[in-house]
Parts: structure tokens; sequence; C-alpha cells
């Protein structure tokens, strides 16, 4: 106590009320008689006793000092004491109080207001009601603090406070217009646990060194995140958000845990996470467990979720999780495993310009639309057991993608007959064809490397056709000589050959070209040189063409050389010449691997 203020007992400060007390010792507060507003600055008060009151005219507190126990309320439901209820406003500003505060189960009717006040032992707000607004500005809490059970029916904030204890607002109601936690710092705890905010709940800018609890709390309206800092595990373990939920440029230093949760639209712009981050436990964990996480369900994303530029330093398990709308994790950078297994995105999820430093892992998922274009994924894309109804991974830089032809076969979004974009198409194919290739499987790599082919040419002749249109009349003539070059490439080495790779559909050519060149020499056998007493039906005009197409000679049939057939004998040889390598080369390729 300050030996300069003079001492004035209770009376004479209700006889002041109604005035401005101002640099006095009151060594005990009891407004059971409180006839006026009290307003007390710069004084020094013993302590302050306000149950079994009703309090029906303003008190407003400032620069002022209690040594002892400020009591309005209980601190147990099960005290006998009865609360104080305040029907006019309760202001306390720039007060310290070193002794424990209880307003426990009181009832604020009208505003209640404590702006940058520090506590320094257990602060008291249990099951207390706020009618109307009531703000903690700035206030220090160096003990530990309750408000469990306590009711805002308008406006709670704690903006800029300093939480040096552990806080506890347990089952907190949070209703009308705003719940603000702006810039506050917490040097321990934080208990959130099953609150129910039904108004914008604001956590910006905050920075919480101990662990906050999140667990099962309901957000009807908005909730912002944005830029806090938790330095410690986060739990968010089935929470519900029901409305736009905003944690850009967040910052989860430890795990993250938000496994059960459900998200209507949830942003985690250029968030970052430097330890595990769990929308879900992960199959191994799960069963390691056992029967104890039989409670525990993955995340479910109702709307749009955004997590442009997310860092995911560690693990990230997405495992079993659910995305209705949208959601876009371009440009994430992935320290660790990326796990997507079992994922459904009902809609367009995408991964591009992604860097995954390990396994990149989207086993057995259900993905209307998803998209790895310009990924840099360093070990393997795993979509092995994936449904892909539309796929697109173009400049995708990937050491090994894990993927069957029968998953993808016209799935390519660039491959889109509507809108086709052949020159992607042709990466993408050459990406799968090396990827097959590295794990053994010939069949598919042939068949990668026959839709690289065919795409090429397809990029080619579009291209052709698309520079004709804007050229001169003289360039027009240069791109339609280039046209019928595509046409015999398709004809006779696309869908004839395979590009090499389909010795079946060589070996049908070989045996189509021999039928229609016998057919050919049986209908004109005037034009061949035989003997008299040979007969020349269609099956020795048959073994003629074999022989020929085969370049083994003539034999006892020959060209008549006065006759235009010598050019056909010698066009059907040089397209066997061609087609019999081909085919041999093909078949040896095929015996080789």
């Amino acid at each position: 106590m300050d030996n300069n203020l003079t001492t004035l007992n209770i009376d004479d400060v209700l006889k002041k009320a109604g005035e401005k007390i101002e640099n006095f010792y009151i060594p005990i507060l009891n407004l059971q008689k409180q006839t006026s507003d009290i307003e007390i600055f710069n004084c020094v008060i013993g302590e302050i006793i306000l149950t079994d009151c009703q309090i029906q005219h303003k008190i407003h507190l400032e620069n002022v000092v209690v040594e002892g126990s400020f009591i309005a309320g209980k601190k147990r439901s099960s005290d006998k004491a009865v609360a104080a209820q305040f029907d006019n406003a309760m202001i306390l500003k720039n007060c310290k109080f070193k002794g424990e505060v209880v307003f426990g189960h009181c009832v604020f009717s009208t505003l209640m207001s404590c702006q940058d006040c520090v506590f320094f032992e257990e602060v008291i707000f249990g099951h207390a009601h706020f009618k109307e607004q009531a703000y903690f500005w700035g206030s220090q809490f160096n003990n530990t603090i309750s408000f469990n059970h306590a009711v805002f029916e308008v406006e709670g904030h704690f903006d800029k406070c300093d939480f040096r204890a552990a806080a506890h607002f347990v089952k907190v109601n949070f209703k009308g217009q705003d719940a603000s936690f702006n810039y506050i710092t917490a040097q321990t705890d934080i208990d959130f646990s099953e609150i129910d905010v039904d108004c914008f709940f604001a956590f910006r800018e905050s920075k919480i060194d101990g662990k906050i609890d999140f667990k099962k709390a309901v957000f009807h309206k908005d909730a912002d995140f944005i830029r806090s800092a938790f330095r410690s595990n986060v739990t968010f373990e089935n929470a519900h958000f029901h409305e736009k939920t905003d944690f850009s440029y967040a910052q989860f230093a430890q795990s993250s845990f938000f496994y059960g949760s459900s998200f209507s639209n949830i942003t985690f712009l250029n968030a970052q996470f430097n330890n595990e981050v769990l929308f879900n436990l992960d199959s191994h964990t799960r069963r390691s467990l056992g029967e104890s996480v039989s409670e525990i369900k993955p995340a479910q994303f109702n709307g749009n979720s955004d997590f442009t530029n997310t860092r995911f330093h560690k693990r990230a398990i997405f495992e079993n999780v659910t995305f209705v709308n949208e959601a876009h994790f371009a440009n994430c950078f992935f320290g660790e495993q990326a796990n997507f297994i079992n994922v459904r995105a009902n809609d367009y999820i995408c991964f591009d310009s992604v860097y995954c430093n390990q396994e990149f892992s989207a086993v057995g998922g259900k993905f209307a639309k998803i998209t790895f274009d310009y990924a840099n994924i360093n070990r393997r894309l795993d979509l092995s057991g994936a449904t892909l109804n539309a796929l697109s991974f173009y400049k995708a830089a990937v050491d090994l993608m894990v993927v069957e032809a029968k998953q993808i076969r016209r799935k390519l979004i660039h491959e889109n007959p509507e809108k086709p974009s052949y020159e992607k198409c042709a990466e993408e194919y050459l990406l799968l064809k090396e990827s097959f290739y590295q794990r053994g499987l010939h069949e598919e790599e042939d068949w990668a490397y026959f839709k690289f082919r065919q795409t090429k040419r397809k990029y080619r002749t579009k291209e052709n056709i698309e520079k004709m249109k804007a050229a001169s009349f003289i360039n027009k003539l240069f791109y339609l000589g280039k046209l019928p070059f595509s046409l015999f490439e398709r004809i006779l080495i696309d869908r004839a050959t395979g590009y090499g790779t389909r010795p079946l559909n060589i070996t049908i050519v070989a045996i189509s070209f021999i039928l229609f060149f016998g057919a050919v020499y049986s209908y004109f056998p005037d034009t061949l040189v035989k003997p008299e007493s040979m007969p020349f039906g269609f099956a020795q005009a048959t073994y003629f063409s074999f022989a020929t197409f085969t370049t083994m000679g003539f034999g006892d049939i020959q060209p008549r050389l006065d006759s235009i057939m010598p050019y056909v004998v010698s066009t059907e040889a040089f397209f066997g010449l061609f087609i019999m390598t081909l085919f041999v080369g093909t078949y040896t390729r095929k015996i080789i691997r």
C-alpha cells in the first residue's frame, strides 16, 4: 500500500457514490448498498467483495491496485455464495489484481470491459453470462484463467491479451456478432475444447507457445486464423467448420491434428507446417493402435479447399479424406511423404507445380479430375489402383510414375477430343514410356510409345493445317503438300504397324499386301510370262505375289516387260522389303526383351 494515500472506509465510499474517487486507500469494497455509480481512480483497494449483490449502477475502476481477492461469484458450482448480477456497466481499466479474481456464475446484463489489466493470481469466469459486449483487450494473465461454460451473447473480445499460464475456455458459447483473440500471446496451453461459436471467430496473428486444443469445437460462421503462429501441438480433432475458415500464412511448428474435422470452405494459403500434419491417421498407425482408434474418422472437406503454396516439411497425411468440391495444392512443398491414399476427390484436385522430396502416394484414390502439371516428385508418384476419370501431368518431373495403362486410357485431359492439346499429350506419353520401361512393363511401354508417336503426328498435322490457314497463297501450297505425308504416316505406319510396336498388325498388313497383289496378278494373267502348260489361278498368283513380296525371285513366272506389270511387281517388292524389315526388327525387339 502507498503510505501517502488517505484511508477511505466503505461508508465514505458509498457517500461519495456518483463522484470521482481518486488517490485513496480503501481497505474493503463491498457494494451491497450501492445507490449510485462508483468511479474509483488511482486508488489502492485491500479486497473487493461483491457476492450476494445486484449491481444496478455502473462500476468504473481505473489505475486501481487490488492487493487482495476480488470475489464477485463462485469458484465452483457447488459453492453456496450467490454470484453477483451486474445490471449496469462494469469497467476495469489499467488495474492490477494481486489476489484471485472470481466472477464465476456472474451475470453481466450490459457492458463488461477489462482493458489493459494485470492479473497475478487465478482468474475464474466459469459459467459467467455476458449479455452484452465483453472486452478483455490487452490484459495480462500471470496465472490460470478459466472461462469454462461461459456464455457471450453479443461480443467477446480478448485481443492483445497475454496468457502466461494455462487458459481454459472449455464449452464456452460465443453468440451474436464477434469473438476475437487477435494478436494474443500465450506462453502455455490454451484449451478451447467443445466451444460453440455462432458468430465470426477471429484468431488473427496470435502467437501460442503452448499447446492449443480445439477438440470438438463447432464454428457456425466464418473463422479467421490468418498469420497465427502455433509453436506447439495444435488439435482440431472432430472440429466442425460450417462456413469459410482461413488459415492463410499460419505457422504450425509442431504436430497438427485435424482428423475427424469437417470443413466447408477452407484456406491454408501460404501456411507452413514444420512438423507432421494429420487429417487422418495413416493405416500403419491405425493397425498399431488397434481398437483404440475405432472412433477416429478422416477429415471431410465439404466445400472448396485451398492449400496453394502451403509447405509441409514433414509427413502430410490425407489418407481416406474426402474432397467434395475443388481442392488446390498448387506450388505446395512436401518435405517428406505425401499420403493421399484412398482419397475421394469428387471434383477437380490440383497438384500443379508441387515439389515432393519423397514419395507421393495416391494409391486406391478416386479422382474425378486430377492434375500434376509441372510437378517435381523426387521419388515416385504412386497411382496404383486409383480410379482416374481425368488426368494431366504435363511437364512433370517424376523419377518413377506407378500407374497402369488401363487406368489412363482415354483419360488424359489434354487428349479430350473437344479441345485436344496434342503437344502436351506427347510429353505425357513420353513420361509414361520411361516409367513403364523402368518397371519392366514392356507391353505398356510399347503402348505409351505408340501413343507418343501418334500424338506427335496429330500435333504436326494440326500445326500444318493452322499454318496453312494463316499463310499466303504460295505458302498454302507448301503446307498443303505436307498433308499427304501425314496421311501416309497415319495409314501405313500408325494404323498398319503401330510405329513398330504391333507385330501382329505388321503380319496382317503383309498378308493383306500379298493377297491384294495376288488378286491383281490373277486378274491380269496375260501380263505375266509363264509356261503354257501351267494353270494360273488365284493360288498361283498368290504364290507369285508371295515370292515377289519376300524378294525370293521370280522362278517360272515373270512379268512381261512390255506391260505395266514390272512397275506393279517392283512396287510390291519395295513395300515387301520395307515391311519385312520392320517385321523382323519388331519381333527381334520383342524376343530380346
